[in-house]
């Protein structure tokens, strides 16, 4: 569990808006429970262990601008760098497998077509790093990139509520190489979202 909040700022220029995000440091909190078993030739032994791990998260921030150089046509991108990196954690229990996260970066991008005063089409590209690194990568402070791409409609209805549904797909692609073999590992995901927004 964790508290997080946000601060924003935009200025809207003609038809440039542009903006900055700042997301404060905050913790993630992990309660857990486990039962740790203990083999040896002559016996096994079981016990309970339970402890509260935590997170500390540094500040991120992000940057955004929409340009609509025609009424019915809308360009938009934003760029956030999440400090992972800088984070730093607290174990109830010495984890020998714990690996740091490294900086995250996420880049999208995305178009808005307004074929009709009711209907909207939409599309978007985000490019986003893991927060891991593979074993045996050669790049140390940069995880895979998940490449996602995305389609929908806006449809504006009754009252000034909005319909969007969309769907998306992502991909992540990476290697893990070890001392006898190299593994290539191909992560797939397909989404159908929907949101409805009412104004009163």
């Amino acid at each position: 569990n964790a508290l997080r909040w946000n601060i924003g700022i935009q200025y809207e220029f003609n038809r440039l808006l542009v903006g900055v995000n700042v997301r404060p440091p905050y913790t993630v909190t992990r309660t857990w429970n486990a039962t740790l078993k203990m083999t040896s030739p002559a016996m096994t032994t079981s016990q309970k262990i339970h402890g509260s791990d935590q997170m500390k998260v540094p500040a991120s921030i992000a940057f955004g601008a929409s340009f609509q150089p025609v009424d019915v046509f809308r360009f938009a991108l934003d760029y956030t760098l999440n400090n992972y990196n800088a984070s730093t954690f607290t174990f109830e229990h010495p984890d020998s497998t714990h690996r740091d996260w490294p900086d995250q970066e996420i880049l999208s991008v995305g178009c808005e077509y307004q074929a009709f005063s009711f209907l909207a089409v939409l599309g978007g590209y985000r490019y986003a790093t893991a927060v891991f690194i593979p074993d045996g990568a050669a790049i140390k402070d940069r995880g895979p990139a998940a490449t996602t791409y995305s389609v929908g409609i806006s449809l504006n209805l009754f009252g000034g509520s909005q319909l969007n549904v969309a769907y998306i797909w992502q991909q992540l692609k990476y290697y893990d190489s070890y001392f006898s073999n190299t593994n290539y590992n191909v992560i797939s995901s397909s989404q159908v979202m929907a949101g409805y927004t009412f104004s009163f």
